[in-house]
């Protein structure tokens, strides 16, 4: 199975010419773009979203693959037992920048290199001894930091608990290999204040339908509702997820619209191709020369709650007048 693409530039590569005709050529910047679980033809422009966001933003700053931009691809397709893979594969690619939208990502990175900047998604980067600070990173790592407070862990707690009053044990749709982050700790500090208990079991590699089945399986013999996590694996099975949460007629939030535009409940989410957008433009600062240990990681504010109501009918959920009132959109 092909675990990295490179999509090479040109044969002799293709310069850009000074206005005065001058045949000194402009610098070839690299960038290693590793995911967790992407298919590898869907990190490009033409492929999801994000991808196409943050390409799209990076050629607003003068970065344009296959001018002056060079890019290595990397996926573990959903095997955390391939992190250790193509992590080295990026790293030896000796790329200018990473750019990567994982945790575990970021930590395999960490190891292998403390001179390349890395760039990505992450939970807590202080929790996890990457960064000294938010605010002053002072190593090669930073990005976007998209971890909901302990506080906004107990809302969507409490949005659970106002549509279905009975809750009692809550399942936590996550990797086996987050289970004992720092993140999994904030949802289950934020269950057990609620009075609640959280229960499993994780999602066993390598993250696709029969791993995904067994553990919807075993949490409906005790769960009433679910919280996804913001596990990419869980995302990029966004599809199987709510078919799973809707068949086990859980009540379940998630944490971004993507989930509630493929037919699920209540997302209370983070703008995230906006995110891809603000990394891209965090890329295109590391790629000029600013030193990533004085980046400043940044932290998005502002949250949405969507509600699905033909979600909460399929799984015959009643959602209070309060909560639609409070939402920022209700899809009938």
């Amino acid at each position: 199975m092909q675990r990295r693409q490179v999509l090479s530039l040109a044969a002799g590569m293709t310069f850009f010419a000074k206005r005065n005709g001058a045949k000194a050529a402009e610098k070839t910047y690299r960038i290693a773009l590793v995911h967790p679980s992407r298919a590898l033809a869907q990190m490009n422009k033409g492929g999801h979203i994000y991808f196409k966001v943050f390409l799209e933003e990076l050629e607003k700053r003068g970065y344009v693959e296959g001018k002056n931009l060079l890019i290595s691809r990397f996926s573990a397709e959903g095997a955390a037992e391939k992190y250790d893979l193509i992590t080295k594969e990026a790293v030896e690619s000796k790329p200018d920048v990473i750019v990567t939208s994982s945790d575990r990502i970021i930590l395999a990175l960490s190891k292998l290199t403390q001179t390349i900047p890395i760039l990505g998604f992450m939970t807590d980067p202080v929790a996890y001894r990457v960064a000294s600070s938010i605010s002053h990173p002072g190593g090669n790592v930073s990005g976007v930091m998209v971890n909901p407070s302990l506080d906004i862990w107990k809302k969507r707690v409490e949005y659970l608990k106002d549509i279905a009053p009975e809750t009692r044990q809550i399942f936590v749709l996550s990797a086996r290999s987050l289970w004992e982050s720092p993140a999994i700790a904030s949802i289950r500090e934020a269950i057990e204040q609620s009075g609640c208990t959280m229960v499993g079991p994780p999602v066993e590699s390598p993250h696709r339908e029969p791993q995904y089945q067994a553990a919807f399986s075993e949490a409906a013999k005790t769960a009433q509702a679910c919280i996804v996590s913001t596990s990419l694996e869980n995302l990029s099975n966004k599809e199987l997820v709510v078919r799973l949460a809707t068949e086990h007629r859980f009540v379940s939030i998630y944490p971004v619209r993507e989930y509630v535009d493929a037919g699920g409940l209540i997302a209370h989410d983070v703008d995230l191709p906006g995110l891809w957008a603000q990394l891209a433009r965090q890329t295109s600062l590391a790629l000029a020369g600013t030193s990533v240990a004085d980046m400043p990681f940044y932290q998005p504010f502002r949250l949405r709650l969507i509600i699905n109501l033909k979600a909460a009918d399929e799984i015959g959920a009643k959602v209070p007048a309060d909560l639609l009132a409070r939402a920022d959109e209700v899809i009938d």
